[in-house]
């Protein structure tokens, strides 16, 4: 009833006309309603296309871009977590094994270290902590770490906490990329202890070399202070700023755990970005050949 109604009412305003009103009325109200009829007939078609054309837009910038890219980053990111579960494990089972005198002997944590470095690959030293945080012994190229009290380090009180520990990249006090594990062991009898390994990123950066990308394309790790956790090829070095990374070109970054949605946004303004780029470029050449031929 409403909608016969709201018809009726539609049709007496717009499509009908007093056929004893005065003639330039009359002309006036079919130039009106011929107007509108154009503009309805033109616009709404134009609409629909427009969303059509959008919704396969995003279809198609998922199905061929978004979705490979989801699933590259997938597979790395569970490179990255199998290669960090595995020195986890490893670092785990030396604490389990061997008591904590044996591990406070020079001789015995210096074999342990060279197995691992023989064996696994990148660690860059291997270190005993008694509960008051004092590094008991040790094995690398560091010597003078020996007797170092860590009580008061972030990384100490996290690892008597949680019991297990995995750093961001930093440099620290041996001046280069690495990364640090450590794992709290609690024997049945006597305080706890905690044994810590360094590992360099060079594995990091052998894994994003993994990923098979174009030589124009880079990929890299920030973390979510916007530091990079691996070198880029364009935009900057490990633990340099993403911020320095854009002001040398790079459009946007985006920190873990990402969004499929904020994802989409991202690679839509960049595209649309780089469209204007693409454009602005060729009126640059066209202009500079109708300059050069004197047209």
């Amino acid at each position: 009833m409403f909608l016969e109604k709201w018809w009726e009412r539609f049709a007496k305003s717009f499509l009908k006309y007093d056929d004893t009103s005065a003639s330039p009325d009359r002309y006036i109200v079919l130039r009106r309603n011929i107007v509108i009829l154009m503009m309805v007939v033109t616009i709404v078609p134009l609409t629909f296309m427009a969303a059509i054309n959008h919704y396969q837009y995003q279809a198609g910038l998922k199905n061929e871009i978004i979705n490979p890219v989801l699933v590259l980053v997938s597979k790395t990111k569970h490179s990255f977590e199998l290669f960090l579960e595995e020195r986890l494990s490893t670092v785990r089972f030396i604490a389990s094994t061997y008591s904590f005198a044996e591990l406070s002997e020079a001789r015995t944590i210096g074999r342990i270290f060279r197995t691992l470095k023989t064996e696994f690959g990148g660690f860059i030293d291997l270190g005993l902590f008694d509960s008051n945080g004092i590094q008991v012994s040790y094995a690398g190229p560091y010597a003078r770490f020996l007797g170092k009290d860590y009580s008061k380090q972030a990384w100490f009180e996290e690892t008597r906490v949680r019991g297990t520990y995995i750093s961001e990249v930093f440099m620290g006090y041996r001046e280069l990329p690495h990364i640090a594990i450590a794992i709290q062991h609690m024997p049945e009898e006597g305080p706890s202890w905690i044994l810590r390994a360094t590992i360099d990123t060079d594995k990091f950066d052998m894994l994003i070399a993994s990923m098979g990308l174009d030589p124009e394309s880079d990929a890299f790790l920030v973390n979510r202070d916007g530091i990079f956790q691996t070198n880029s090829k364009f935009y900057g070095k490990v633990v340099e700023t993403a911020i320095k990374g854009m002001k040398l070109g790079a459009y946007d970054y985006l920190m873990k755990p990402t969004e499929t949605e904020d994802l989409v946004k991202k690679i839509n303004s960049a595209a649309k970005v780089k469209q204007e780029h693409d454009e602005r470029i060729q009126q640059a050449e066209i202009q500079n050949i109708i300059k050069q031929r004197g047209w």
